[in-house]
Order: C-alpha cells, then sequence, then structure tokens
C-alpha cells in the first residue's frame, strides 16, 4: 500500500509547465519550442544548486525571413527576470516545491498551485500547461506594470539575436522581453503596450477570451516587436533532446533554451498636409456660407525598392481664414516610404503658389513637450500655398481613397470596396 501510494504522489509530482516564448495568438497562431523551449518540475536526482542556472533565448525563428533577423538585432532587445517563488527541495521525494514568502508574486500563488494539480483523465501536455499559465502570466505582469515587482536579473541583446541570462537561483520566473531603450510605462516611447483583443478572440495560446492583453514590445526605425510575458521554471529535464513530460525519465538540465516568436509589423509615421492662404475668398452670400475652398491631393508612397505601397487621394475645405483644422493627418503610411503628395485640385477660385508637389520619406513620429507641458506627438509636414484669383468659378472637391486588398489598389468609399464601375451618391 505504502509502495502504491508513492507511486500515485510520484504522478502528481509529475507535472509539466510550458515556457515556449511563443505569443501566438498575437500573429503566427504557431508555437515554436527549442529542444530546451518547454519544462517541468524536477523530480529523481535532482539537486538545487544557487546561481546555477541560465536561460538562453533565441529572438530569431528560423520560420522568419532574413530581414527579422537583421531588424530584430537592432531592436534592443532585453530579457528581464523576475523571480515569482523559490525553489524549495523536498526532504522525502526527489522533487521540489514553491516558496512564495516575500515574493511581490504572492497573490498568484493559489492560481499557480491550482495550475499544476494533474488531472488524471487528462493529458498534461505542454498546450494544456500554457493555456493554464498563460492567464497567470497575464496577473503577473500587470504586478511589474504596477511598479511592484523587482527586476532579479537582466541581460540585452547587443548585435545578436539571442540573449543568455546566467547565475539564476532554482525556482519559477516571469520572463519579459522589451526594448532597452524604451520608458517603463505604456506611453508612445513605453514597452508595455495594451492589445485589444476583438470579442471571442482567445488570449494568447491561453483559449481564454480577453478584451485586454498586456505585452511588451522593442522598437526599431521600421518595426514594432511584440512579445507575450512567460512564466518558466528552472532546472528542467530533458531526455533524448526532448521535453520529458515523465520526470521520472531524463537528465537533469541547468540551462533552458527557448525559441522566442513574438509579432512584429511596421511602424507607420506621421504625415500633416497644411494649407496656406495668402488671401482668402470669401464665398459667403448676405452672411451666409454657401460653398467652401476644396483642395484636393494625391499621395503616392513606394518603398525602398521602388514599390507603390501607398497610395491615397485626400482633401480639406476651408471656410475661414486658416486654423488647425484645415489640416490632413495621415497616421497609416510606413516608416521609411517615400511619399510624393501632388496637390491636384487647387479650388475653384484659388492658384497654387510654387510647385504643385512635394516629397519626403517618412521618419518615426517624435515626442515633444508642448507650450502646456503635455507631451505632443509630431511627425513630417508638407504645406501647400494658394492665392485667389477673385474669379467665381463654380467647382467642388471629392476624395477617393484606394487600399491595397488582395494584390491590388481597390476603390473603398466609408470603408467599403466598390467595383470598378461603382455609382456612389455624394
Amino acid at each position: 500500500m505504502r509502495r502504491d501510494k508513492q507511486r500515485i504522489l510520484a504522478t502528481l509530482l509529475a507535472l509539466v509547465l510550458l515556457l515556449a516564448l511563443a505569443p501566438a495568438g498575437l500573429a503566427e497562431g504557431e508555437i515554436e519550442v527549442s529542444p530546451g523551449g518547454a519544462v517541468s518540475l524536477p523530480a529523481a536526482g535532482m539537486v538545487i544548486t544557487p546561481g546555477a542556472y541560465s536561460v538562453t533565448v533565441n529572438l530569431a525563428p528560423s520560420d522568419k525571413p532574413q530581414e527579422f533577423a537583421d531588424e530584430v538585432k537592432n531592436a534592443k532587445v532585453q530579457a528581464d527576470l523576475y523571480l515569482v517563488a523559490k525553489a524549495v527541495k523536498d526532504p522525502q521525494y526527489d522533487t521540489y516545491s514553491y516558496d512564495f514568502t516575500g515574493s511581490a508574486f504572492a497573490s498568484l500563488e493559489t492560481d499557480i498551485k491550482t495550475a499544476l494539480v494533474a488531472d488524471p483523465e487528462k493529458q498534461n501536455d505542454q498546450d494544456t500547461m500554457l493555456k493554464k499559465f498563460a492567464p497567470i502570466a497575464q496577473g503577473a505582469i500587470k504586478i511589474v506594470k504596477a511598479g511592484s515587482a523587482t527586476v532579479n536579473k537582466s541581460s540585452e541583446a547587443t548585435t545578436t539575436t539571442s540573449i543568455s541570462v546566467s547565475g539564476l537561483d532554482g525556482g519559477m520566473y516571469l520572463l519579459v522581453l522589451r526594448g532597452s531603450d524604451l520608458k517603463p510605462d505604456d506611453s508612445d516611447e513605453g514597452y508595455f503596450k495594451t492589445v485589444e483583443k476583438e470579442q471571442g478572440e482567445s488570449m494568447g495560446e491561453s483559449g481564454e477570451e480577453a478584451s485586454d492583453l498586456i505585452v511588451t514590445r522593442a522598437l526599431t526605425d521600421s518595426y514594432e516587436f511584440v512579445f507575450e510575458p512567460q512564466l518558466i521554471t528552472l532546472p528542467t529535464k530533458m531526455l533524448d533532446g526532448k521535453q520529458s513530460y515523465n520526470t521520472a525519465y531524463g537528465t537533469w538540465e541547468n540551462d533552458l533554451s527557448i525559441t522566442a516568436k513574438p509579432d512584429w509589423k511596421e511602424r507607420n509615421g506621421i504625415l500633416k498636409i497644411t494649407k496656406t492662404l495668402t488671401n482668402y475668398v470669401d464665398l459667403s452670400k448676405d452672411g451666409e456660407y454657401f460653398e467652401p475652398a476644396t483642395f484636393s491631393f494625391s499621395i503616392e508612397g513606394k518603398n525602398k525598392d521602388g514599390k507603390v505601397v501607398y497610395q491615397r487621394e485626400v482633401s480639406l475645405s476651408v471656410t475661414s481664414n486658416v486654423s488647425e483644422k484645415e489640416v490632413v493627418t495621415l497616421d497609416d503610411i510606413p516608416i521609411g516610404t517615400v511619399v510624393t503628395i501632388t496637390e491636384s485640385y487647387t479650388g475653384s477660385h484659388y492658384d497654387i503658389n510654387g510647385s504643385a508637389t512635394r516629397e519626403v520619406t517618412i521618419q518615426a513620429p517624435k515626442t515633444e513637450i508642448g507650450t502646456d507641458g503635455t507631451e505632443v506627438v509630431t511627425g513630417d509636414e508638407v504645406n501647400f500655398s494658394n492665392s485667389g484669383n477673385n474669379t467665381h468659378r463654380g467647382g467642388h472637391g471629392v476624395e477617393n481613397k484606394f487600399e491595397f486588398h488582395e494584390s491590388e489598389w481597390q476603390w473603398v468609399v466609408d470603408g467599403e470596396v466598390q467595383a470598378p464601375d461603382a455609382e456612389v451618391e455624394r
């Protein structure tokens, strides 16, 4: 009977905690785990040795293009490790438990212990464990964001695509990847970001619906890399180069190796088109406005290879002397795009002053302090000037918008793609 009880207890202790750095719910919908990318609670023969453990994070998965690897080298990604709970060797059995004494994450102790309870009727594989621990990792990152936890160890990827953190004690850690040059907040220059999910969309691989998923990010001039926080445990158990889900088998590994799979997307800049009138033509009649001065602009953007990646028509209308409201602001043009802006329609009562074309290379937005002490995000700006010609020719302007859909540019009105011969009421 005693031996049976020991076998049952050993089975309960053979629990797996998936520790793959793979924010699949944000991007690819896949998990990539290196041979050490998933770890379990240790068992037979293990010894807890202070400072004997390390973790190495590969930032460039093999399924990503070379551009990804080149860009992530410049993202100044830093790995922060927060000790959630210490590993304490069990005096009777070959395993360890967690000690939350003095931990900033002590409020998560019940959730973690509940997640570690095995269900004998279900396979406790890495997918199952990830679903259990993803929401707990979200609870942990909230504690970090609130400033209630202190980093235990950090390391930065300088000019390589991997990060190694060594000298770690045994235990459970929260691993946070973020830009070392960003602020610890959720501003435009901060590394925290809240991703809003559509109703019914799951959070990471947890399978639970979430309206606010907290992630961290790193930036280059052209791209944003986004990471989900992950919980990891050290040391780990390996069998034939793979994660051993039964901790009675395999060999101990003090060095955990995992492959990150962040979401990445092009960063957009800000382009403002402003209008200056040297003299305003009053088009009111008996003191009442009846026709605005309308100006239209054709915008075309090309990437570094000369391929058209942005195309749009915009317009603005002026009904009084020019003020801030007569500015067109575009915030959907990728950084680095060479943009040509042409004033295609100058208004029925105005002539353009100078060239009708401007060219600008979109730069990364900058955050500046405004005159009232608040932060103001600025970008690129071009100005067009017109003079009234004292004529009263009739005319007006309309705005056409084209978006890139299914490998071709398509006409869009009020968010709906139109057929080429469609008639739209104006």
